[in-house]
């Protein structure tokens, strides 16, 4: 079930692939929409920084997995009150979680 999000990032999906630099070579990855040419962020290894290609793919992984786990989380959290509402149970450690990374997500 898709809900709608008003929210002032790019619009999802987003996806990951990698940037080449020299032939062959992956120089970083990008994050874009697909079928909108849109490259969103560009990330970069800091070799000086023992910031690896590597390491950077599992970082761009989860920058280009955002709106998906916004939505995830905005409905768990919708889904987590409705519940508490109709039985008086709930998580309240998974709702203050859920709301703090929202939050995040959304700047606030």
């Amino acid at each position: 079930m898709k809900t709608e999000i008003k929210s002032a990032h790019t619009p999802g999906p987003w996806t990951l692939r990698s940037y080449l630099g020299n032939p062959g070579d992956i120089y970083a990855w990008a994050i874009d929409r697909p079928k909108k040419g849109t490259v969103l962020a560009l990330v970069e290894p800091q070799e000086w920084k023992g910031i690896t290609v590597k390491d950077n793919e599992a970082d761009a992984r989860l920058i280009s997995a955002a709106p998906d786990l916004l939505e995830a989380c905005q409905l768990s959290l919708a889904r987590e009150s409705a519940q508490e509402v109709v039985t008086g149970d709930g998580d309240k450690g998974l709702m203050v979680m859920l709301r703090a990374a929202i939050q995040k997500a959304k700047g606030k």
